[in-house]
């Protein structure tokens, strides 16, 4: 299990969006990004010995991330359902993800719709301010 982060121009990610980011849009990001490698795979080991391969034509690896290749760690992002998706980014990741969205029109937001900024730190809605508050000091 795990979380995901997802990069999105929907109102949320788990619903249809209106406007996609493409599966082409995404390969040309990639292009277009020196710090990123289209991949296609990833591998990670498993506690028994095992190694979880995955597999899907668009899936890329931030290849600057300072943990890339420390302790199997990488940095791997995909394309699914017009968003683009990364399991247990730390906020290094989440920070690339967020100029990675801005690059293609979108912003970041983890599974129960919260939203990520430039940072890779949660966006924290500033509370509402009470009435009194409002009446005395505006």
């Amino acid at each position: 299990m795990g979380y995901e982060l997802y990069i999105t121009r929907g109102a949320n990610w788990y619903d249809e969006v209106k406007e996609p980011i493409t599966l082409e849009e995404w390969f040309a990001y990639i292009k277009s990004d020196p710090e990123m490698r289209l991949d296609g795979f990833c591998e990670a080991p498993l506690g028994d010995g095992s190694v979880f391969r995955g597999e899907d034509p668009s899936i890329a690896v931030w290849v600057a991330y300072s943990e890339d290749g420390v302790g199997d760690n990488h940095a791997w992002m995909w394309h699914r359902r017009g968003n683009i998706g990364a399991k247990n980014p730390d906020r290094e990741i989440v920070a690339k993800m967020w100029r990675i969205a801005q690059s293609l029109g979108a912003r970041v937001v983890g599974e129960e719709d919260e939203e990520y900024g430039p940072d890779g730190e949660e966006i924290r809605p500033e509370p509402p301010k009470s009435f009194w508050k409002r009446l005395f000091w505006g």
